[in-house]
């Protein structure tokens, strides 16, 4: 095993450097399963975030060959090829906006990508984007205030602390519920 060349810290990152990508891929790599292996022993289970792009292709293909994980207990997330993420991030915003209307079609298209290759079970981001829709988190509820100043009302945004209130009572009561089931049902 090659020894890193350079090591320095950059606050609580520490940085390792490389005669080769190839060597630094193993490193990597290396670290990532003693790492991921411990956690596992400890926690059950590993959440990671992997990203694609030409520097990584040494670090993903010693992964894929590793023959001492269990992959069935990574919960991996592949940011950069995450093709639902653009109705995702436009759900989400339509929903802070409290654009209703808006959120609805973008939602069920941001569903239906994450679906993809589910096998007909819904994973557990999928149910979490199911109840932050069902919970309908607002930060300006722009169609209620619409309503309420085409009604007359002096002051449409009044609502805004009784919004906030419940937008996150909501959301709270809806994640550790989809947290629990999370637990028990899989």
């Amino acid at each position: 095993m090659k020894e890193a060349i350079k090591t320095m810290k950059a606050g609580k990152l520490e940085v390792y450097v490389f005669e080769t990508r190839e060597e630094m891929a193993r490193a990597a790599y290396r670290r990532y399963v003693d790492r991921a292996g411990r956690y596992m022993a400890e926690k059950g289970m590993v959440r990671a975030i992997f990203a694609a792009a030409h520097s990584q292709d040494e670090f993903l293909a010693d992964l894929a060959a590793d023959k001492v994980l269990d992959f069935s207990r990574i919960e991996a997330f592949h940011m950069d090829e995450y093709f639902g993420l653009a109705a995702v991030s436009g759900n989400l915003s339509a929903n802070l906006l409290g654009l209703g209307n808006a959120a609805t079609p973008l939602g069920i298209r941001a569903a239906r990508r994450m679906a993809l290759g589910s096998q007909g079970t819904a994973d557990n981001e999928l149910c979490r984007l199911v109840v932050l829709n069902t919970a309908s988190v607002q930060l300006l509820p722009t169609t209620v205030a619409a309503v309420r100043a085409g009604c007359g009302s002096a002051a449409p945004f009044d609502i805004l602390p009784a919004v906030w209130v419940s937008s996150v009572l909501s959301v709270t009561a809806g994640l550790l519920t989809a947290r629990l089931l999370e637990r028990v049902v899989r």
